[in-house]
């Protein structure tokens, strides 16, 4: 087993990391537990959902404490999301997984060309109907399918639901802020389905999980003391260019 120093150094990358990205980051666990640590897949499934609450849980008390989550949103996504883990996880005994991959990495890929291409135009002061639509339809698909990501394959769903809460205009630390909220209960609905189907490897996750932990309770508050503005103009693309490498490397394991 690796030494726990080191597991607390990755832990606390990937917690400083799924902060600034709004909580997600069930393939950074999954990636290290599988490729790093040698678990199997179900059991890295659901040893890094466990992992990943308690972080999820610090990084929100301190958005709390900055006033920076807009829990009217992170309801509505979560609401959305905890049916829709519950049916991936049903789900995912009859998906075949490399469909599954393409289709994933496909949604992540657009949605990442759309970050960067919209960092690229000058933003208009006036939202007309279609933008105010989507922000009403954003919500439930962004949650729904950030809920099917954790059901089925046992990630966090982070990647669409901040990428819905950018869509709908939140800057980018507010998104963060209420992206962390809604992925709290999305990862506690997703320990309950995969609990069940994958053993949870302490030895593997105590020491990503204290990390992590760390990571997650420093990088809030270093996001609030940040310009807004230079962190949606330099963050957006950043993300957009993750979102396809994310996508292109999903598809290609499809």
């Amino acid at each position: 087993m690796m030494d726990i120093g080191v597991t607390v150094f990755l832990g606390f990358l990937i917690g400083c990391l799924i902060m600034t990205m709004g909580g997600g980051g069930g393939g950074y666990y999954l990636g290290v537990m599988t490729t790093v640590l040698g678990l199997s897949a179900s059991a890295a499934a659901s040893t890094s959902l466990v992992t990943a609450l308690p972080p999820l849980l610090m990084g929100v008390v301190s958005y709390s404490h900055e006033k920076q989550i807009n829990y009217k949103v992170g309801f509505r996504m979560m609401a959305y999301a905890a049916p829709a883990v519950i049916i991936g996880s049903i789900a995912a005994r009859f998906i075949d997984e490399k469909l599954y991959s393409i289709i994933v990495g496909l949604i992540l890929a657009m949605i990442g060309v759309q970050f960067v291409l919209r960092s690229f135009k000058k933003k208009g002061k006036r939202k007309n109907d279609h933008s105010q639509t989507f922000n009403k339809v954003a919500p439930g698909l962004f949650g729904s399918l950030g809920g099917l990501m954790c059901g089925i394959g046992g990630l966090s769903g982070g990647a669409p639901v901040m990428s819905g809460l950018l869509f709908m205009g939140l800057d980018f630390t507010n998104a963060a802020a209420t992206s962390a909220f809604t992925l709290t209960g999305i990862v506690a609905m997703g320990i309950v389905c995969h609990i069940r189907t994958g053993n949870v490897v302490w030895s593997a996750g105590i020491g990503l999980m204290i990390g992590s932990i760390i990571g997650a309770f420093v990088m809030p508050m270093l996001l609030t003391k940040l310009d807004p503005k230079k962190l949606n103009k330099y963050m957006v693309p950043i993300l957009g260019v993750l979102l396809i490498v994310m996508g292109i490397k999903n598809m290609m394991m499809g």
